[in-house]
C-alpha cells in the first residue's frame, strides 16, 4: 500500500525457512522476500517467474545506520537447502561484523589514481592513456562511487563507444574498468565489478582483428613508389628505418643520437613496449646509411645539432606527424600503408621468406618470449647471430622493394611450373 508521502510500504513476510516452507511459497505479481525468523538478515526472495533465491541483507561496514542496505545472493532453491543457506548467511554476517567500520567506497576517479599509484613500473605513456580513456569515454563516471555504476551502465557505454569511436576503444575501456575494480572489490565486501556482471549476463568484447599486409614481394615495390612521392626526407627515412629494423613508430620517432652505440654497432631502444630493460638491435648496412644521411642533413642546417635522429620542424623535439603522410603514400603507391605495416613486413620476410627461427625473430622485434620450459633454458641469441639475421632480412627487403610486382608474380609462376 501507499503512504501519504507516496512511498510504497512493503509487507513483511516472516517465518522459519525450511524445505517445506520454501517449496510452498507462492509466486506473486511482484517480487517479495520471506525473512527468516531464526536469523535476522537471512531471507528467501521469490520472483514472479518462480525463481527462489536465498539472500543475506547487511549494511556496509562504514556509515552506521545511514549506510544503505545491501543484499547478496547465496544460492537458489532447490539446489541449495535452507540449512546450508542459513549457515552461509551466518558466516557472511559474522565477517561483516568483524570488519567493523571500513573505508568508504571510492569514486571511479579516486580508484583509478590508486590503481596507477601502486604500479610505479607503468610507463608514463600508459598512465596518460588510461586517464585519457576514462576522461574521454566516461567523464560523467569519475565522480561516481564504484557501487553506483551498474551492469546496464557498462553495457550502454560499451555500445556507445563501439558505435562512436570503434571496437578497440570500447574493449580498452571495459578492460581498464575491470582492472580498476579489482582492488576495491577485495577491500569492500559486497562490491561487485559491473564488467564481470555484464560478462556473466552474456556481454562479449569485440573480437581482436589485426590488419594483415599483402605478400612483401607485391607490396614493397608499391610502398617504394609511394615514398618517392613524399617530398619530406625525414618521413622517407623514418619509413625505411622502420622497414629495415621492424621497430614500432614510437620507437623510431623517439630515437636519439645518444641511443646509437657505435662501438658494438647497436641501437639501444630505451623505452619499449615489451620489456623494462633496453632493447639492443644490431645496425645493418641499410640502417647505417640512413643514420649517416640523417647526420649529414643535421649538419647542413644552420642551427644547433638536434638530439633526435628524426627531428621535428626546426629541430625541436622528435618528428611526430608521419601518420599524416599515410594517405599520400597509399595513393601514390597503389597499396594501403600504415607505419606498423613495416613491422608486419619485417616479420613476414624473416619468418615466411627466410624461414628464420621464431625465437630469433621474437628477439629481433622485442616480442615477449613464450612460457616454454625449453625456451627458458636456452641461452640468449648472441650479438653476432642477431647481426647476421638482421642483415639478411634487410638485404631481402631491399631486394624485394626494387622488384616490380608484375615481374615478382611472373617469377613465382615460373617456379611453380
Amino acid at each position: 500500500m501507499d503512504t501519504p508521502g507516496n512511498r510504497r510500504r512493503v509487507a513483511l513476510h516472516k517465518e522459519v525457512l525450511t524445505a517445506r516452507s520454501v517449496a510452498r511459497a507462492q509466486t506473486k505479481a511482484r517480487r517479495y522476500i520471506i525473512w527468516d525468523e531464526k536469523l535476522t538478515g537471512f531471507g528467501l526472495r521469490i520472483s514472479p517467474s518462480g525463481t527462489r533465491s536465498f539472500i543475506v541483507q547487511f549494511r556496509a561496514p562504514k556509515g552506521g545506520r545511514r549506510a544503505a542496505n545491501r543484499k547478496k545472493v547465496l544460492g537458489r532453491a532447490p539446489d541449495m537447502t535452507p540449512a546450508r543457506a542459513r549457515s552461509l548467511a551466518r558466516r557472511w554476517l559474522s565477517r561483516i561484523a568483524d570488519l567493523g567500520p571500513g573505508p568508504e567506497i571510492p569514486t571511479l576517479g579516486t580508484a583509478l589514481e590508486t590503481y596507477l599509484d601502486v604500479r610505479p613500473a607503468l610507463a608514463q605513456a600508459s598512465t596518460t592513456m588510461y586517464r585519457r580513456s576514462l576522461g574521454r569515454h566516461a567523464p560523467d563516471w569519475l565522480d561516481r562511487r564504484l557501487d553506483a555504476i551498474g551492469r546496464t551502465d557498462v553495457e550502454a557505454r560499451f555500445l556507445e563507444v563501439s558505435a562512436g569511436v570503434g571496437p578497440i576503444a570500447a574493449n580498452k575501456l571495459v578492460g581498464l574498468l575491470r582492472a580498476v575494480y579489482r582492488g576495491p572489490c577485495v577491500d569492500h565486501p559486497g562490491l561487485q565489478c559491473p564488467v564481470g556482471l555484464w560478462r556473466a549476463s552474456g556481454g562479449r568484447l569485440h573480437a581482436a582483428r589485426r590488419r594483415i599486409i599483402d605478400p612483401p614481394a607485391e607490396i614493397l615495390p608499391r610502398w617504394r613508389r609511394g615514398l618517392e612521392a613524399v617530398p619530406v626526407a625525414v618521413v622517407r627515412d623514418m619509413v625505411w628505418f622502420g622497414l629495415f629494423t621492424g621497430l614500432r613508430r614510437s620507437e623510431v620517432s623517439g630515437l636519439r643520437w645518444g641511443h646509437v652505440e657505435r662501438a658494438p654497432g647497436c641501437l639501444r631502444i630505451a623505452k619499449n613496449k615489451s620489456a623494462r630493460a633496453p632493447h639492443h638491435l644490431p645496425i645493418t648496412r641499410q640502417v647505417a646509411d640512413i643514420l649517416e644521411r640523417r647526420r649529414n642533413t643535421d649538419r647542413s642546417h644552420d642551427r644547433a645539432p638536434s638530439e633526435w635522429v628524426f627531428p621535428g620542424p626546426a629541430g625541436h623535439g622528435p618528428f611526430s606527424n608521419v601518420n599524416g603522410w599515410y594517405d599520400r603514400i597509399s595513393e601514390a603507391g597503389g597499396a594501403k600503408f600504415w607505419f606498423h605495416a613495416c613491422r608486419n613486413c619485417f616479420i613476414t620476410v624473416a619468418v615466411r621468406d627466410l624461414m628464420l627461427p621464431d625465437s630469433l625473430v621474437r628477439r629481433l622485434v622485442n616480442h615477449a618470449p613464450p612460457r616454454d620450459v625449453t625456451e627458458g633454458y636456452a641461452a640468449d641469441w648472441s650479438l653476432a647471430q642477431l647481426r647476421r639475421a638482421s642483415q639478411r632480412i634487410a638485404n631481402r627487403i631491399e631486394e624485394l622493394a626494387e622488384e616490380s610486382p608484375k615481374s615478382s608474380g611472373a617469377d613465382a609462376a615460373g617456379e611453380c611450373r
